[in-house]
């Protein structure tokens, strides 16, 4: 049921006309941008608490698919995923430290944030099928050659997680 759920919050955000996508230059962790290199990542944040290859089936982070490598920087409640030809990109962020924090335009999204602040912030979004007031919602990148974007995971009403999203 869950599955059914994610993939109708999928398919009505890409027909969703209204919203606003997402710039991706505007995703700011810590003055980190959402593209950076590993060395100015490591240099702002430290060595990592773990280095790996995610080995993904499909994706735009996908080893295979994209036939080069990938590794992630995993670090206390953010992960970055790249590689040093394309950069890395935030991968996930999670908000379970109230603490964690990341900057979108003007914005500060936290774990204080609820569905109807991502509506203000990002146009309208889907805001129908969240059971249990909890749900998935796709922001799709602007640049349309790449059709990538975040997923903001809400739960009992409050941003917990961002992650990257790209289609398999």
């Amino acid at each position: 049921m869950k599955i059914l759920t994610f993939l109708t919050v999928i398919l009505l955000s890409f027909q969703n006309t209204g919203a606003q996508n997402i710039d991706f230059d505007k995703l700011i962790f810590e003055d980190i941008s959402c593209y950076s290199s590993k060395v100015n990542i490591v240099e702002k944040l430290g060595e990592p608490l773990k280095i790996y290859n995610p080995n993904y089936e499909c994706g735009f982070l996908s080893s295979d698919e994209q036939m080069k490598e990938f590794e992630t920087l995993e670090y206390e409640n953010i992960k970055f995923t790249g590689n040093n030809e394309d950069k890395f990109i935030i991968e996930e962020i999670n908000f379970n430290n109230k603490s964690t924090s990341i900057t979108y335009s003007n914005f500060q999204l936290n774990s204080e944030t609820t569905l109807s602040d991502l509506e203000e912030i990002f146009g309208t979004i889907i805001t129908n099928d969240f059971k249990n007031d909890s749900g998935i919602v796709i922001v799709p990148n602007e640049n349309k050659i790449k059709e990538d974007g975040f997923q903001f995971v809400i739960k009992d009403g409050k941003l917990i997680s961002i992650m990257y999203w790209s289609p398999c």
